[in-house]
């Protein structure tokens, strides 16, 4: 199944758990599937992408007065229950990707033969880090491939 990539997209506590610091309405209804995703790309040797918010009080993101579009109220802080993936979606062994860059050159060897990718942001969108770009051009995804 060459091709195909389960992205998982910051299902983290504070998101995913509705007493979470910052939760998407009926995203614990979601939980199940989210579940049988992880499972069945595991049983296919399917790498699995996962975004997670890494959150420091000081980032730019957060707020006390948020505006919920540039800013929101602290949520995601490293090394709080609330920043940790849901058990469901929970990775083994990944290969963490802070925006830290690498050369692009080098993140087809670090990938290569990994199953679970972990890309660590501070914002909203993943393209923050300056990793993805070359990270999904190394898994070449194609989105024909199912």
């Amino acid at each position: 199944m060459s091709g195909v990539l389960l992205w998982d997209v910051d299902t983290q506590v504070d998101f995913v758990h509705a007493a979470g610091k910052l939760p998407v309405p009926n995203a614990e209804e979601a939980v199940p599937a989210m579940a049988r995703l992880v499972r069945w790309a595991e049983e296919r040797g399917i790498t699995h992408l996962a975004t997670a918010d890494d959150h420091e009080l000081t980032d730019p993101e957060l707020s006390d007065e948020p505006d919920y579009e540039t800013t929101f109220p602290p949520h995601c802080l490293r090394g709080t229950p609330g920043s940790a993936k849901i058990p469901e979606t929970a990775q083994r062994d990944p290969l963490p990707l802070s925006l830290t860059p690498y050369p692009p050159a080098l993140v087809p060897a670090l990938v290569r033969d990994r199953r679970e990718v972990l890309l660590l942001k501070k914002t909203y969108s993943a393209f923050s880090n300056p990793n993805l770009e070359p990270l999904l051009a190394a898994l070449d995804p194609d989105e024909n491939a199912l």
